[in-house]
């Protein structure tokens, strides 16, 4: 019985691919984790250091042979809290190269986990995509702050780029504190931690009538917050405008 091998990498997807390129032959008898700071004394953890190029070739193979929508689920399940990911992407993707693309729609437990985790951070995605609210801050920039579970922030970078076209804005991820920064036709990702801001006069009242409107609109005789709920879960409502009115 071959023995179980514990790796470490620095926490990146580039990090995580040289493991699968260096670690092959062994993927299926693996664990891999980020490398903490305190020594683990109980396992003999090797740490596999990140080569860019061996990162580069891994993708290019992923997407020649499975195709880019493959590889963006492997993003999409990187960017995921679980913390056994790591696992899950290495052993469907050497599953996938040993029995064909028909191994990721398998009931092998780590495709099952695998596609789990895609969905789960794509729903997510997709959600924010339409409740992440916008509100000005000084500079005419616009200034979206949002707690998810995922570490989906370039995910939906891409989409509010394309969409506002033109726009200064920042996103913001309280939970990992940086930000997505597009000024001036250029964008890029910083740790931002206690970020300060000023919201426009023009911003406030704005809120205000919007508060205004939605007191006016609703019916206290119908109101059902379990629907509510449901439709819209309560870890969406802290950026809501008009959720001191709830």
């Amino acid at each position: 019985m071959s023995s179980y091998h514990f790796f470490n990498y620095d926490g990146s997807i580039n990090g995580l691919f040289s493991v699968i390129f260096d670690e092959y032959k062994v993927l299926d008898n693996c664990h891999i984790s980020v490398k903490k700071k305190q020594i683990n004394f109980f396992n003999d953890e090797t740490f596999i250091v990140t080569d860019k190029n061996k990162a580069s070739r891994v993708k290019k193979s992923i997407a020649k042979n499975f195709g880019k929508n493959f590889l963006n689920m492997v993003l999409l399940v990187f960017a995921s809290e679980c913390e056994n990911k790591e696992d899950f992407i290495a052993r469907t993707i050497k599953g996938m190269y040993s029995y064909g693309s028909e191994f990721l729609y398998s009931e092998k437990i780590d495709a099952v986990n695998f596609l789990s985790l895609q969905k789960e951070v794509g729903r997510e995605i997709h959600a924010y995509k339409g409740l992440l609210r916008f509100r000005e801050i000084e500079g005419n920039v616009l200034f979206a702050e949002f707690t998810p579970k995922a570490d989906i922030l370039k995910f939906l970078t891409n989409h509010f780029k394309n969409r506002l076209k033109g726009e200064d804005f920042i996103i913001y991820d309280a939970k990992r504190n940086y930000g997505a920064f597009n000024l001036d036709g250029t964008l890029d990702f910083y740790m931002a931690e206690n970020f300060l801001f000023k919201e426009t006069e023009g911003e406030s009242e704005f809120k205000n009538m919007w508060r205004d409107f939605y007191n006016a609109i609703s019916i206290d005789e119908r109101k059902n917050q379990k629907l509510m709920i449901s439709n819209m879960p309560k870890r969406y409502w802290k950026y809501l405008p008009e959720k001191d009115l709830f």
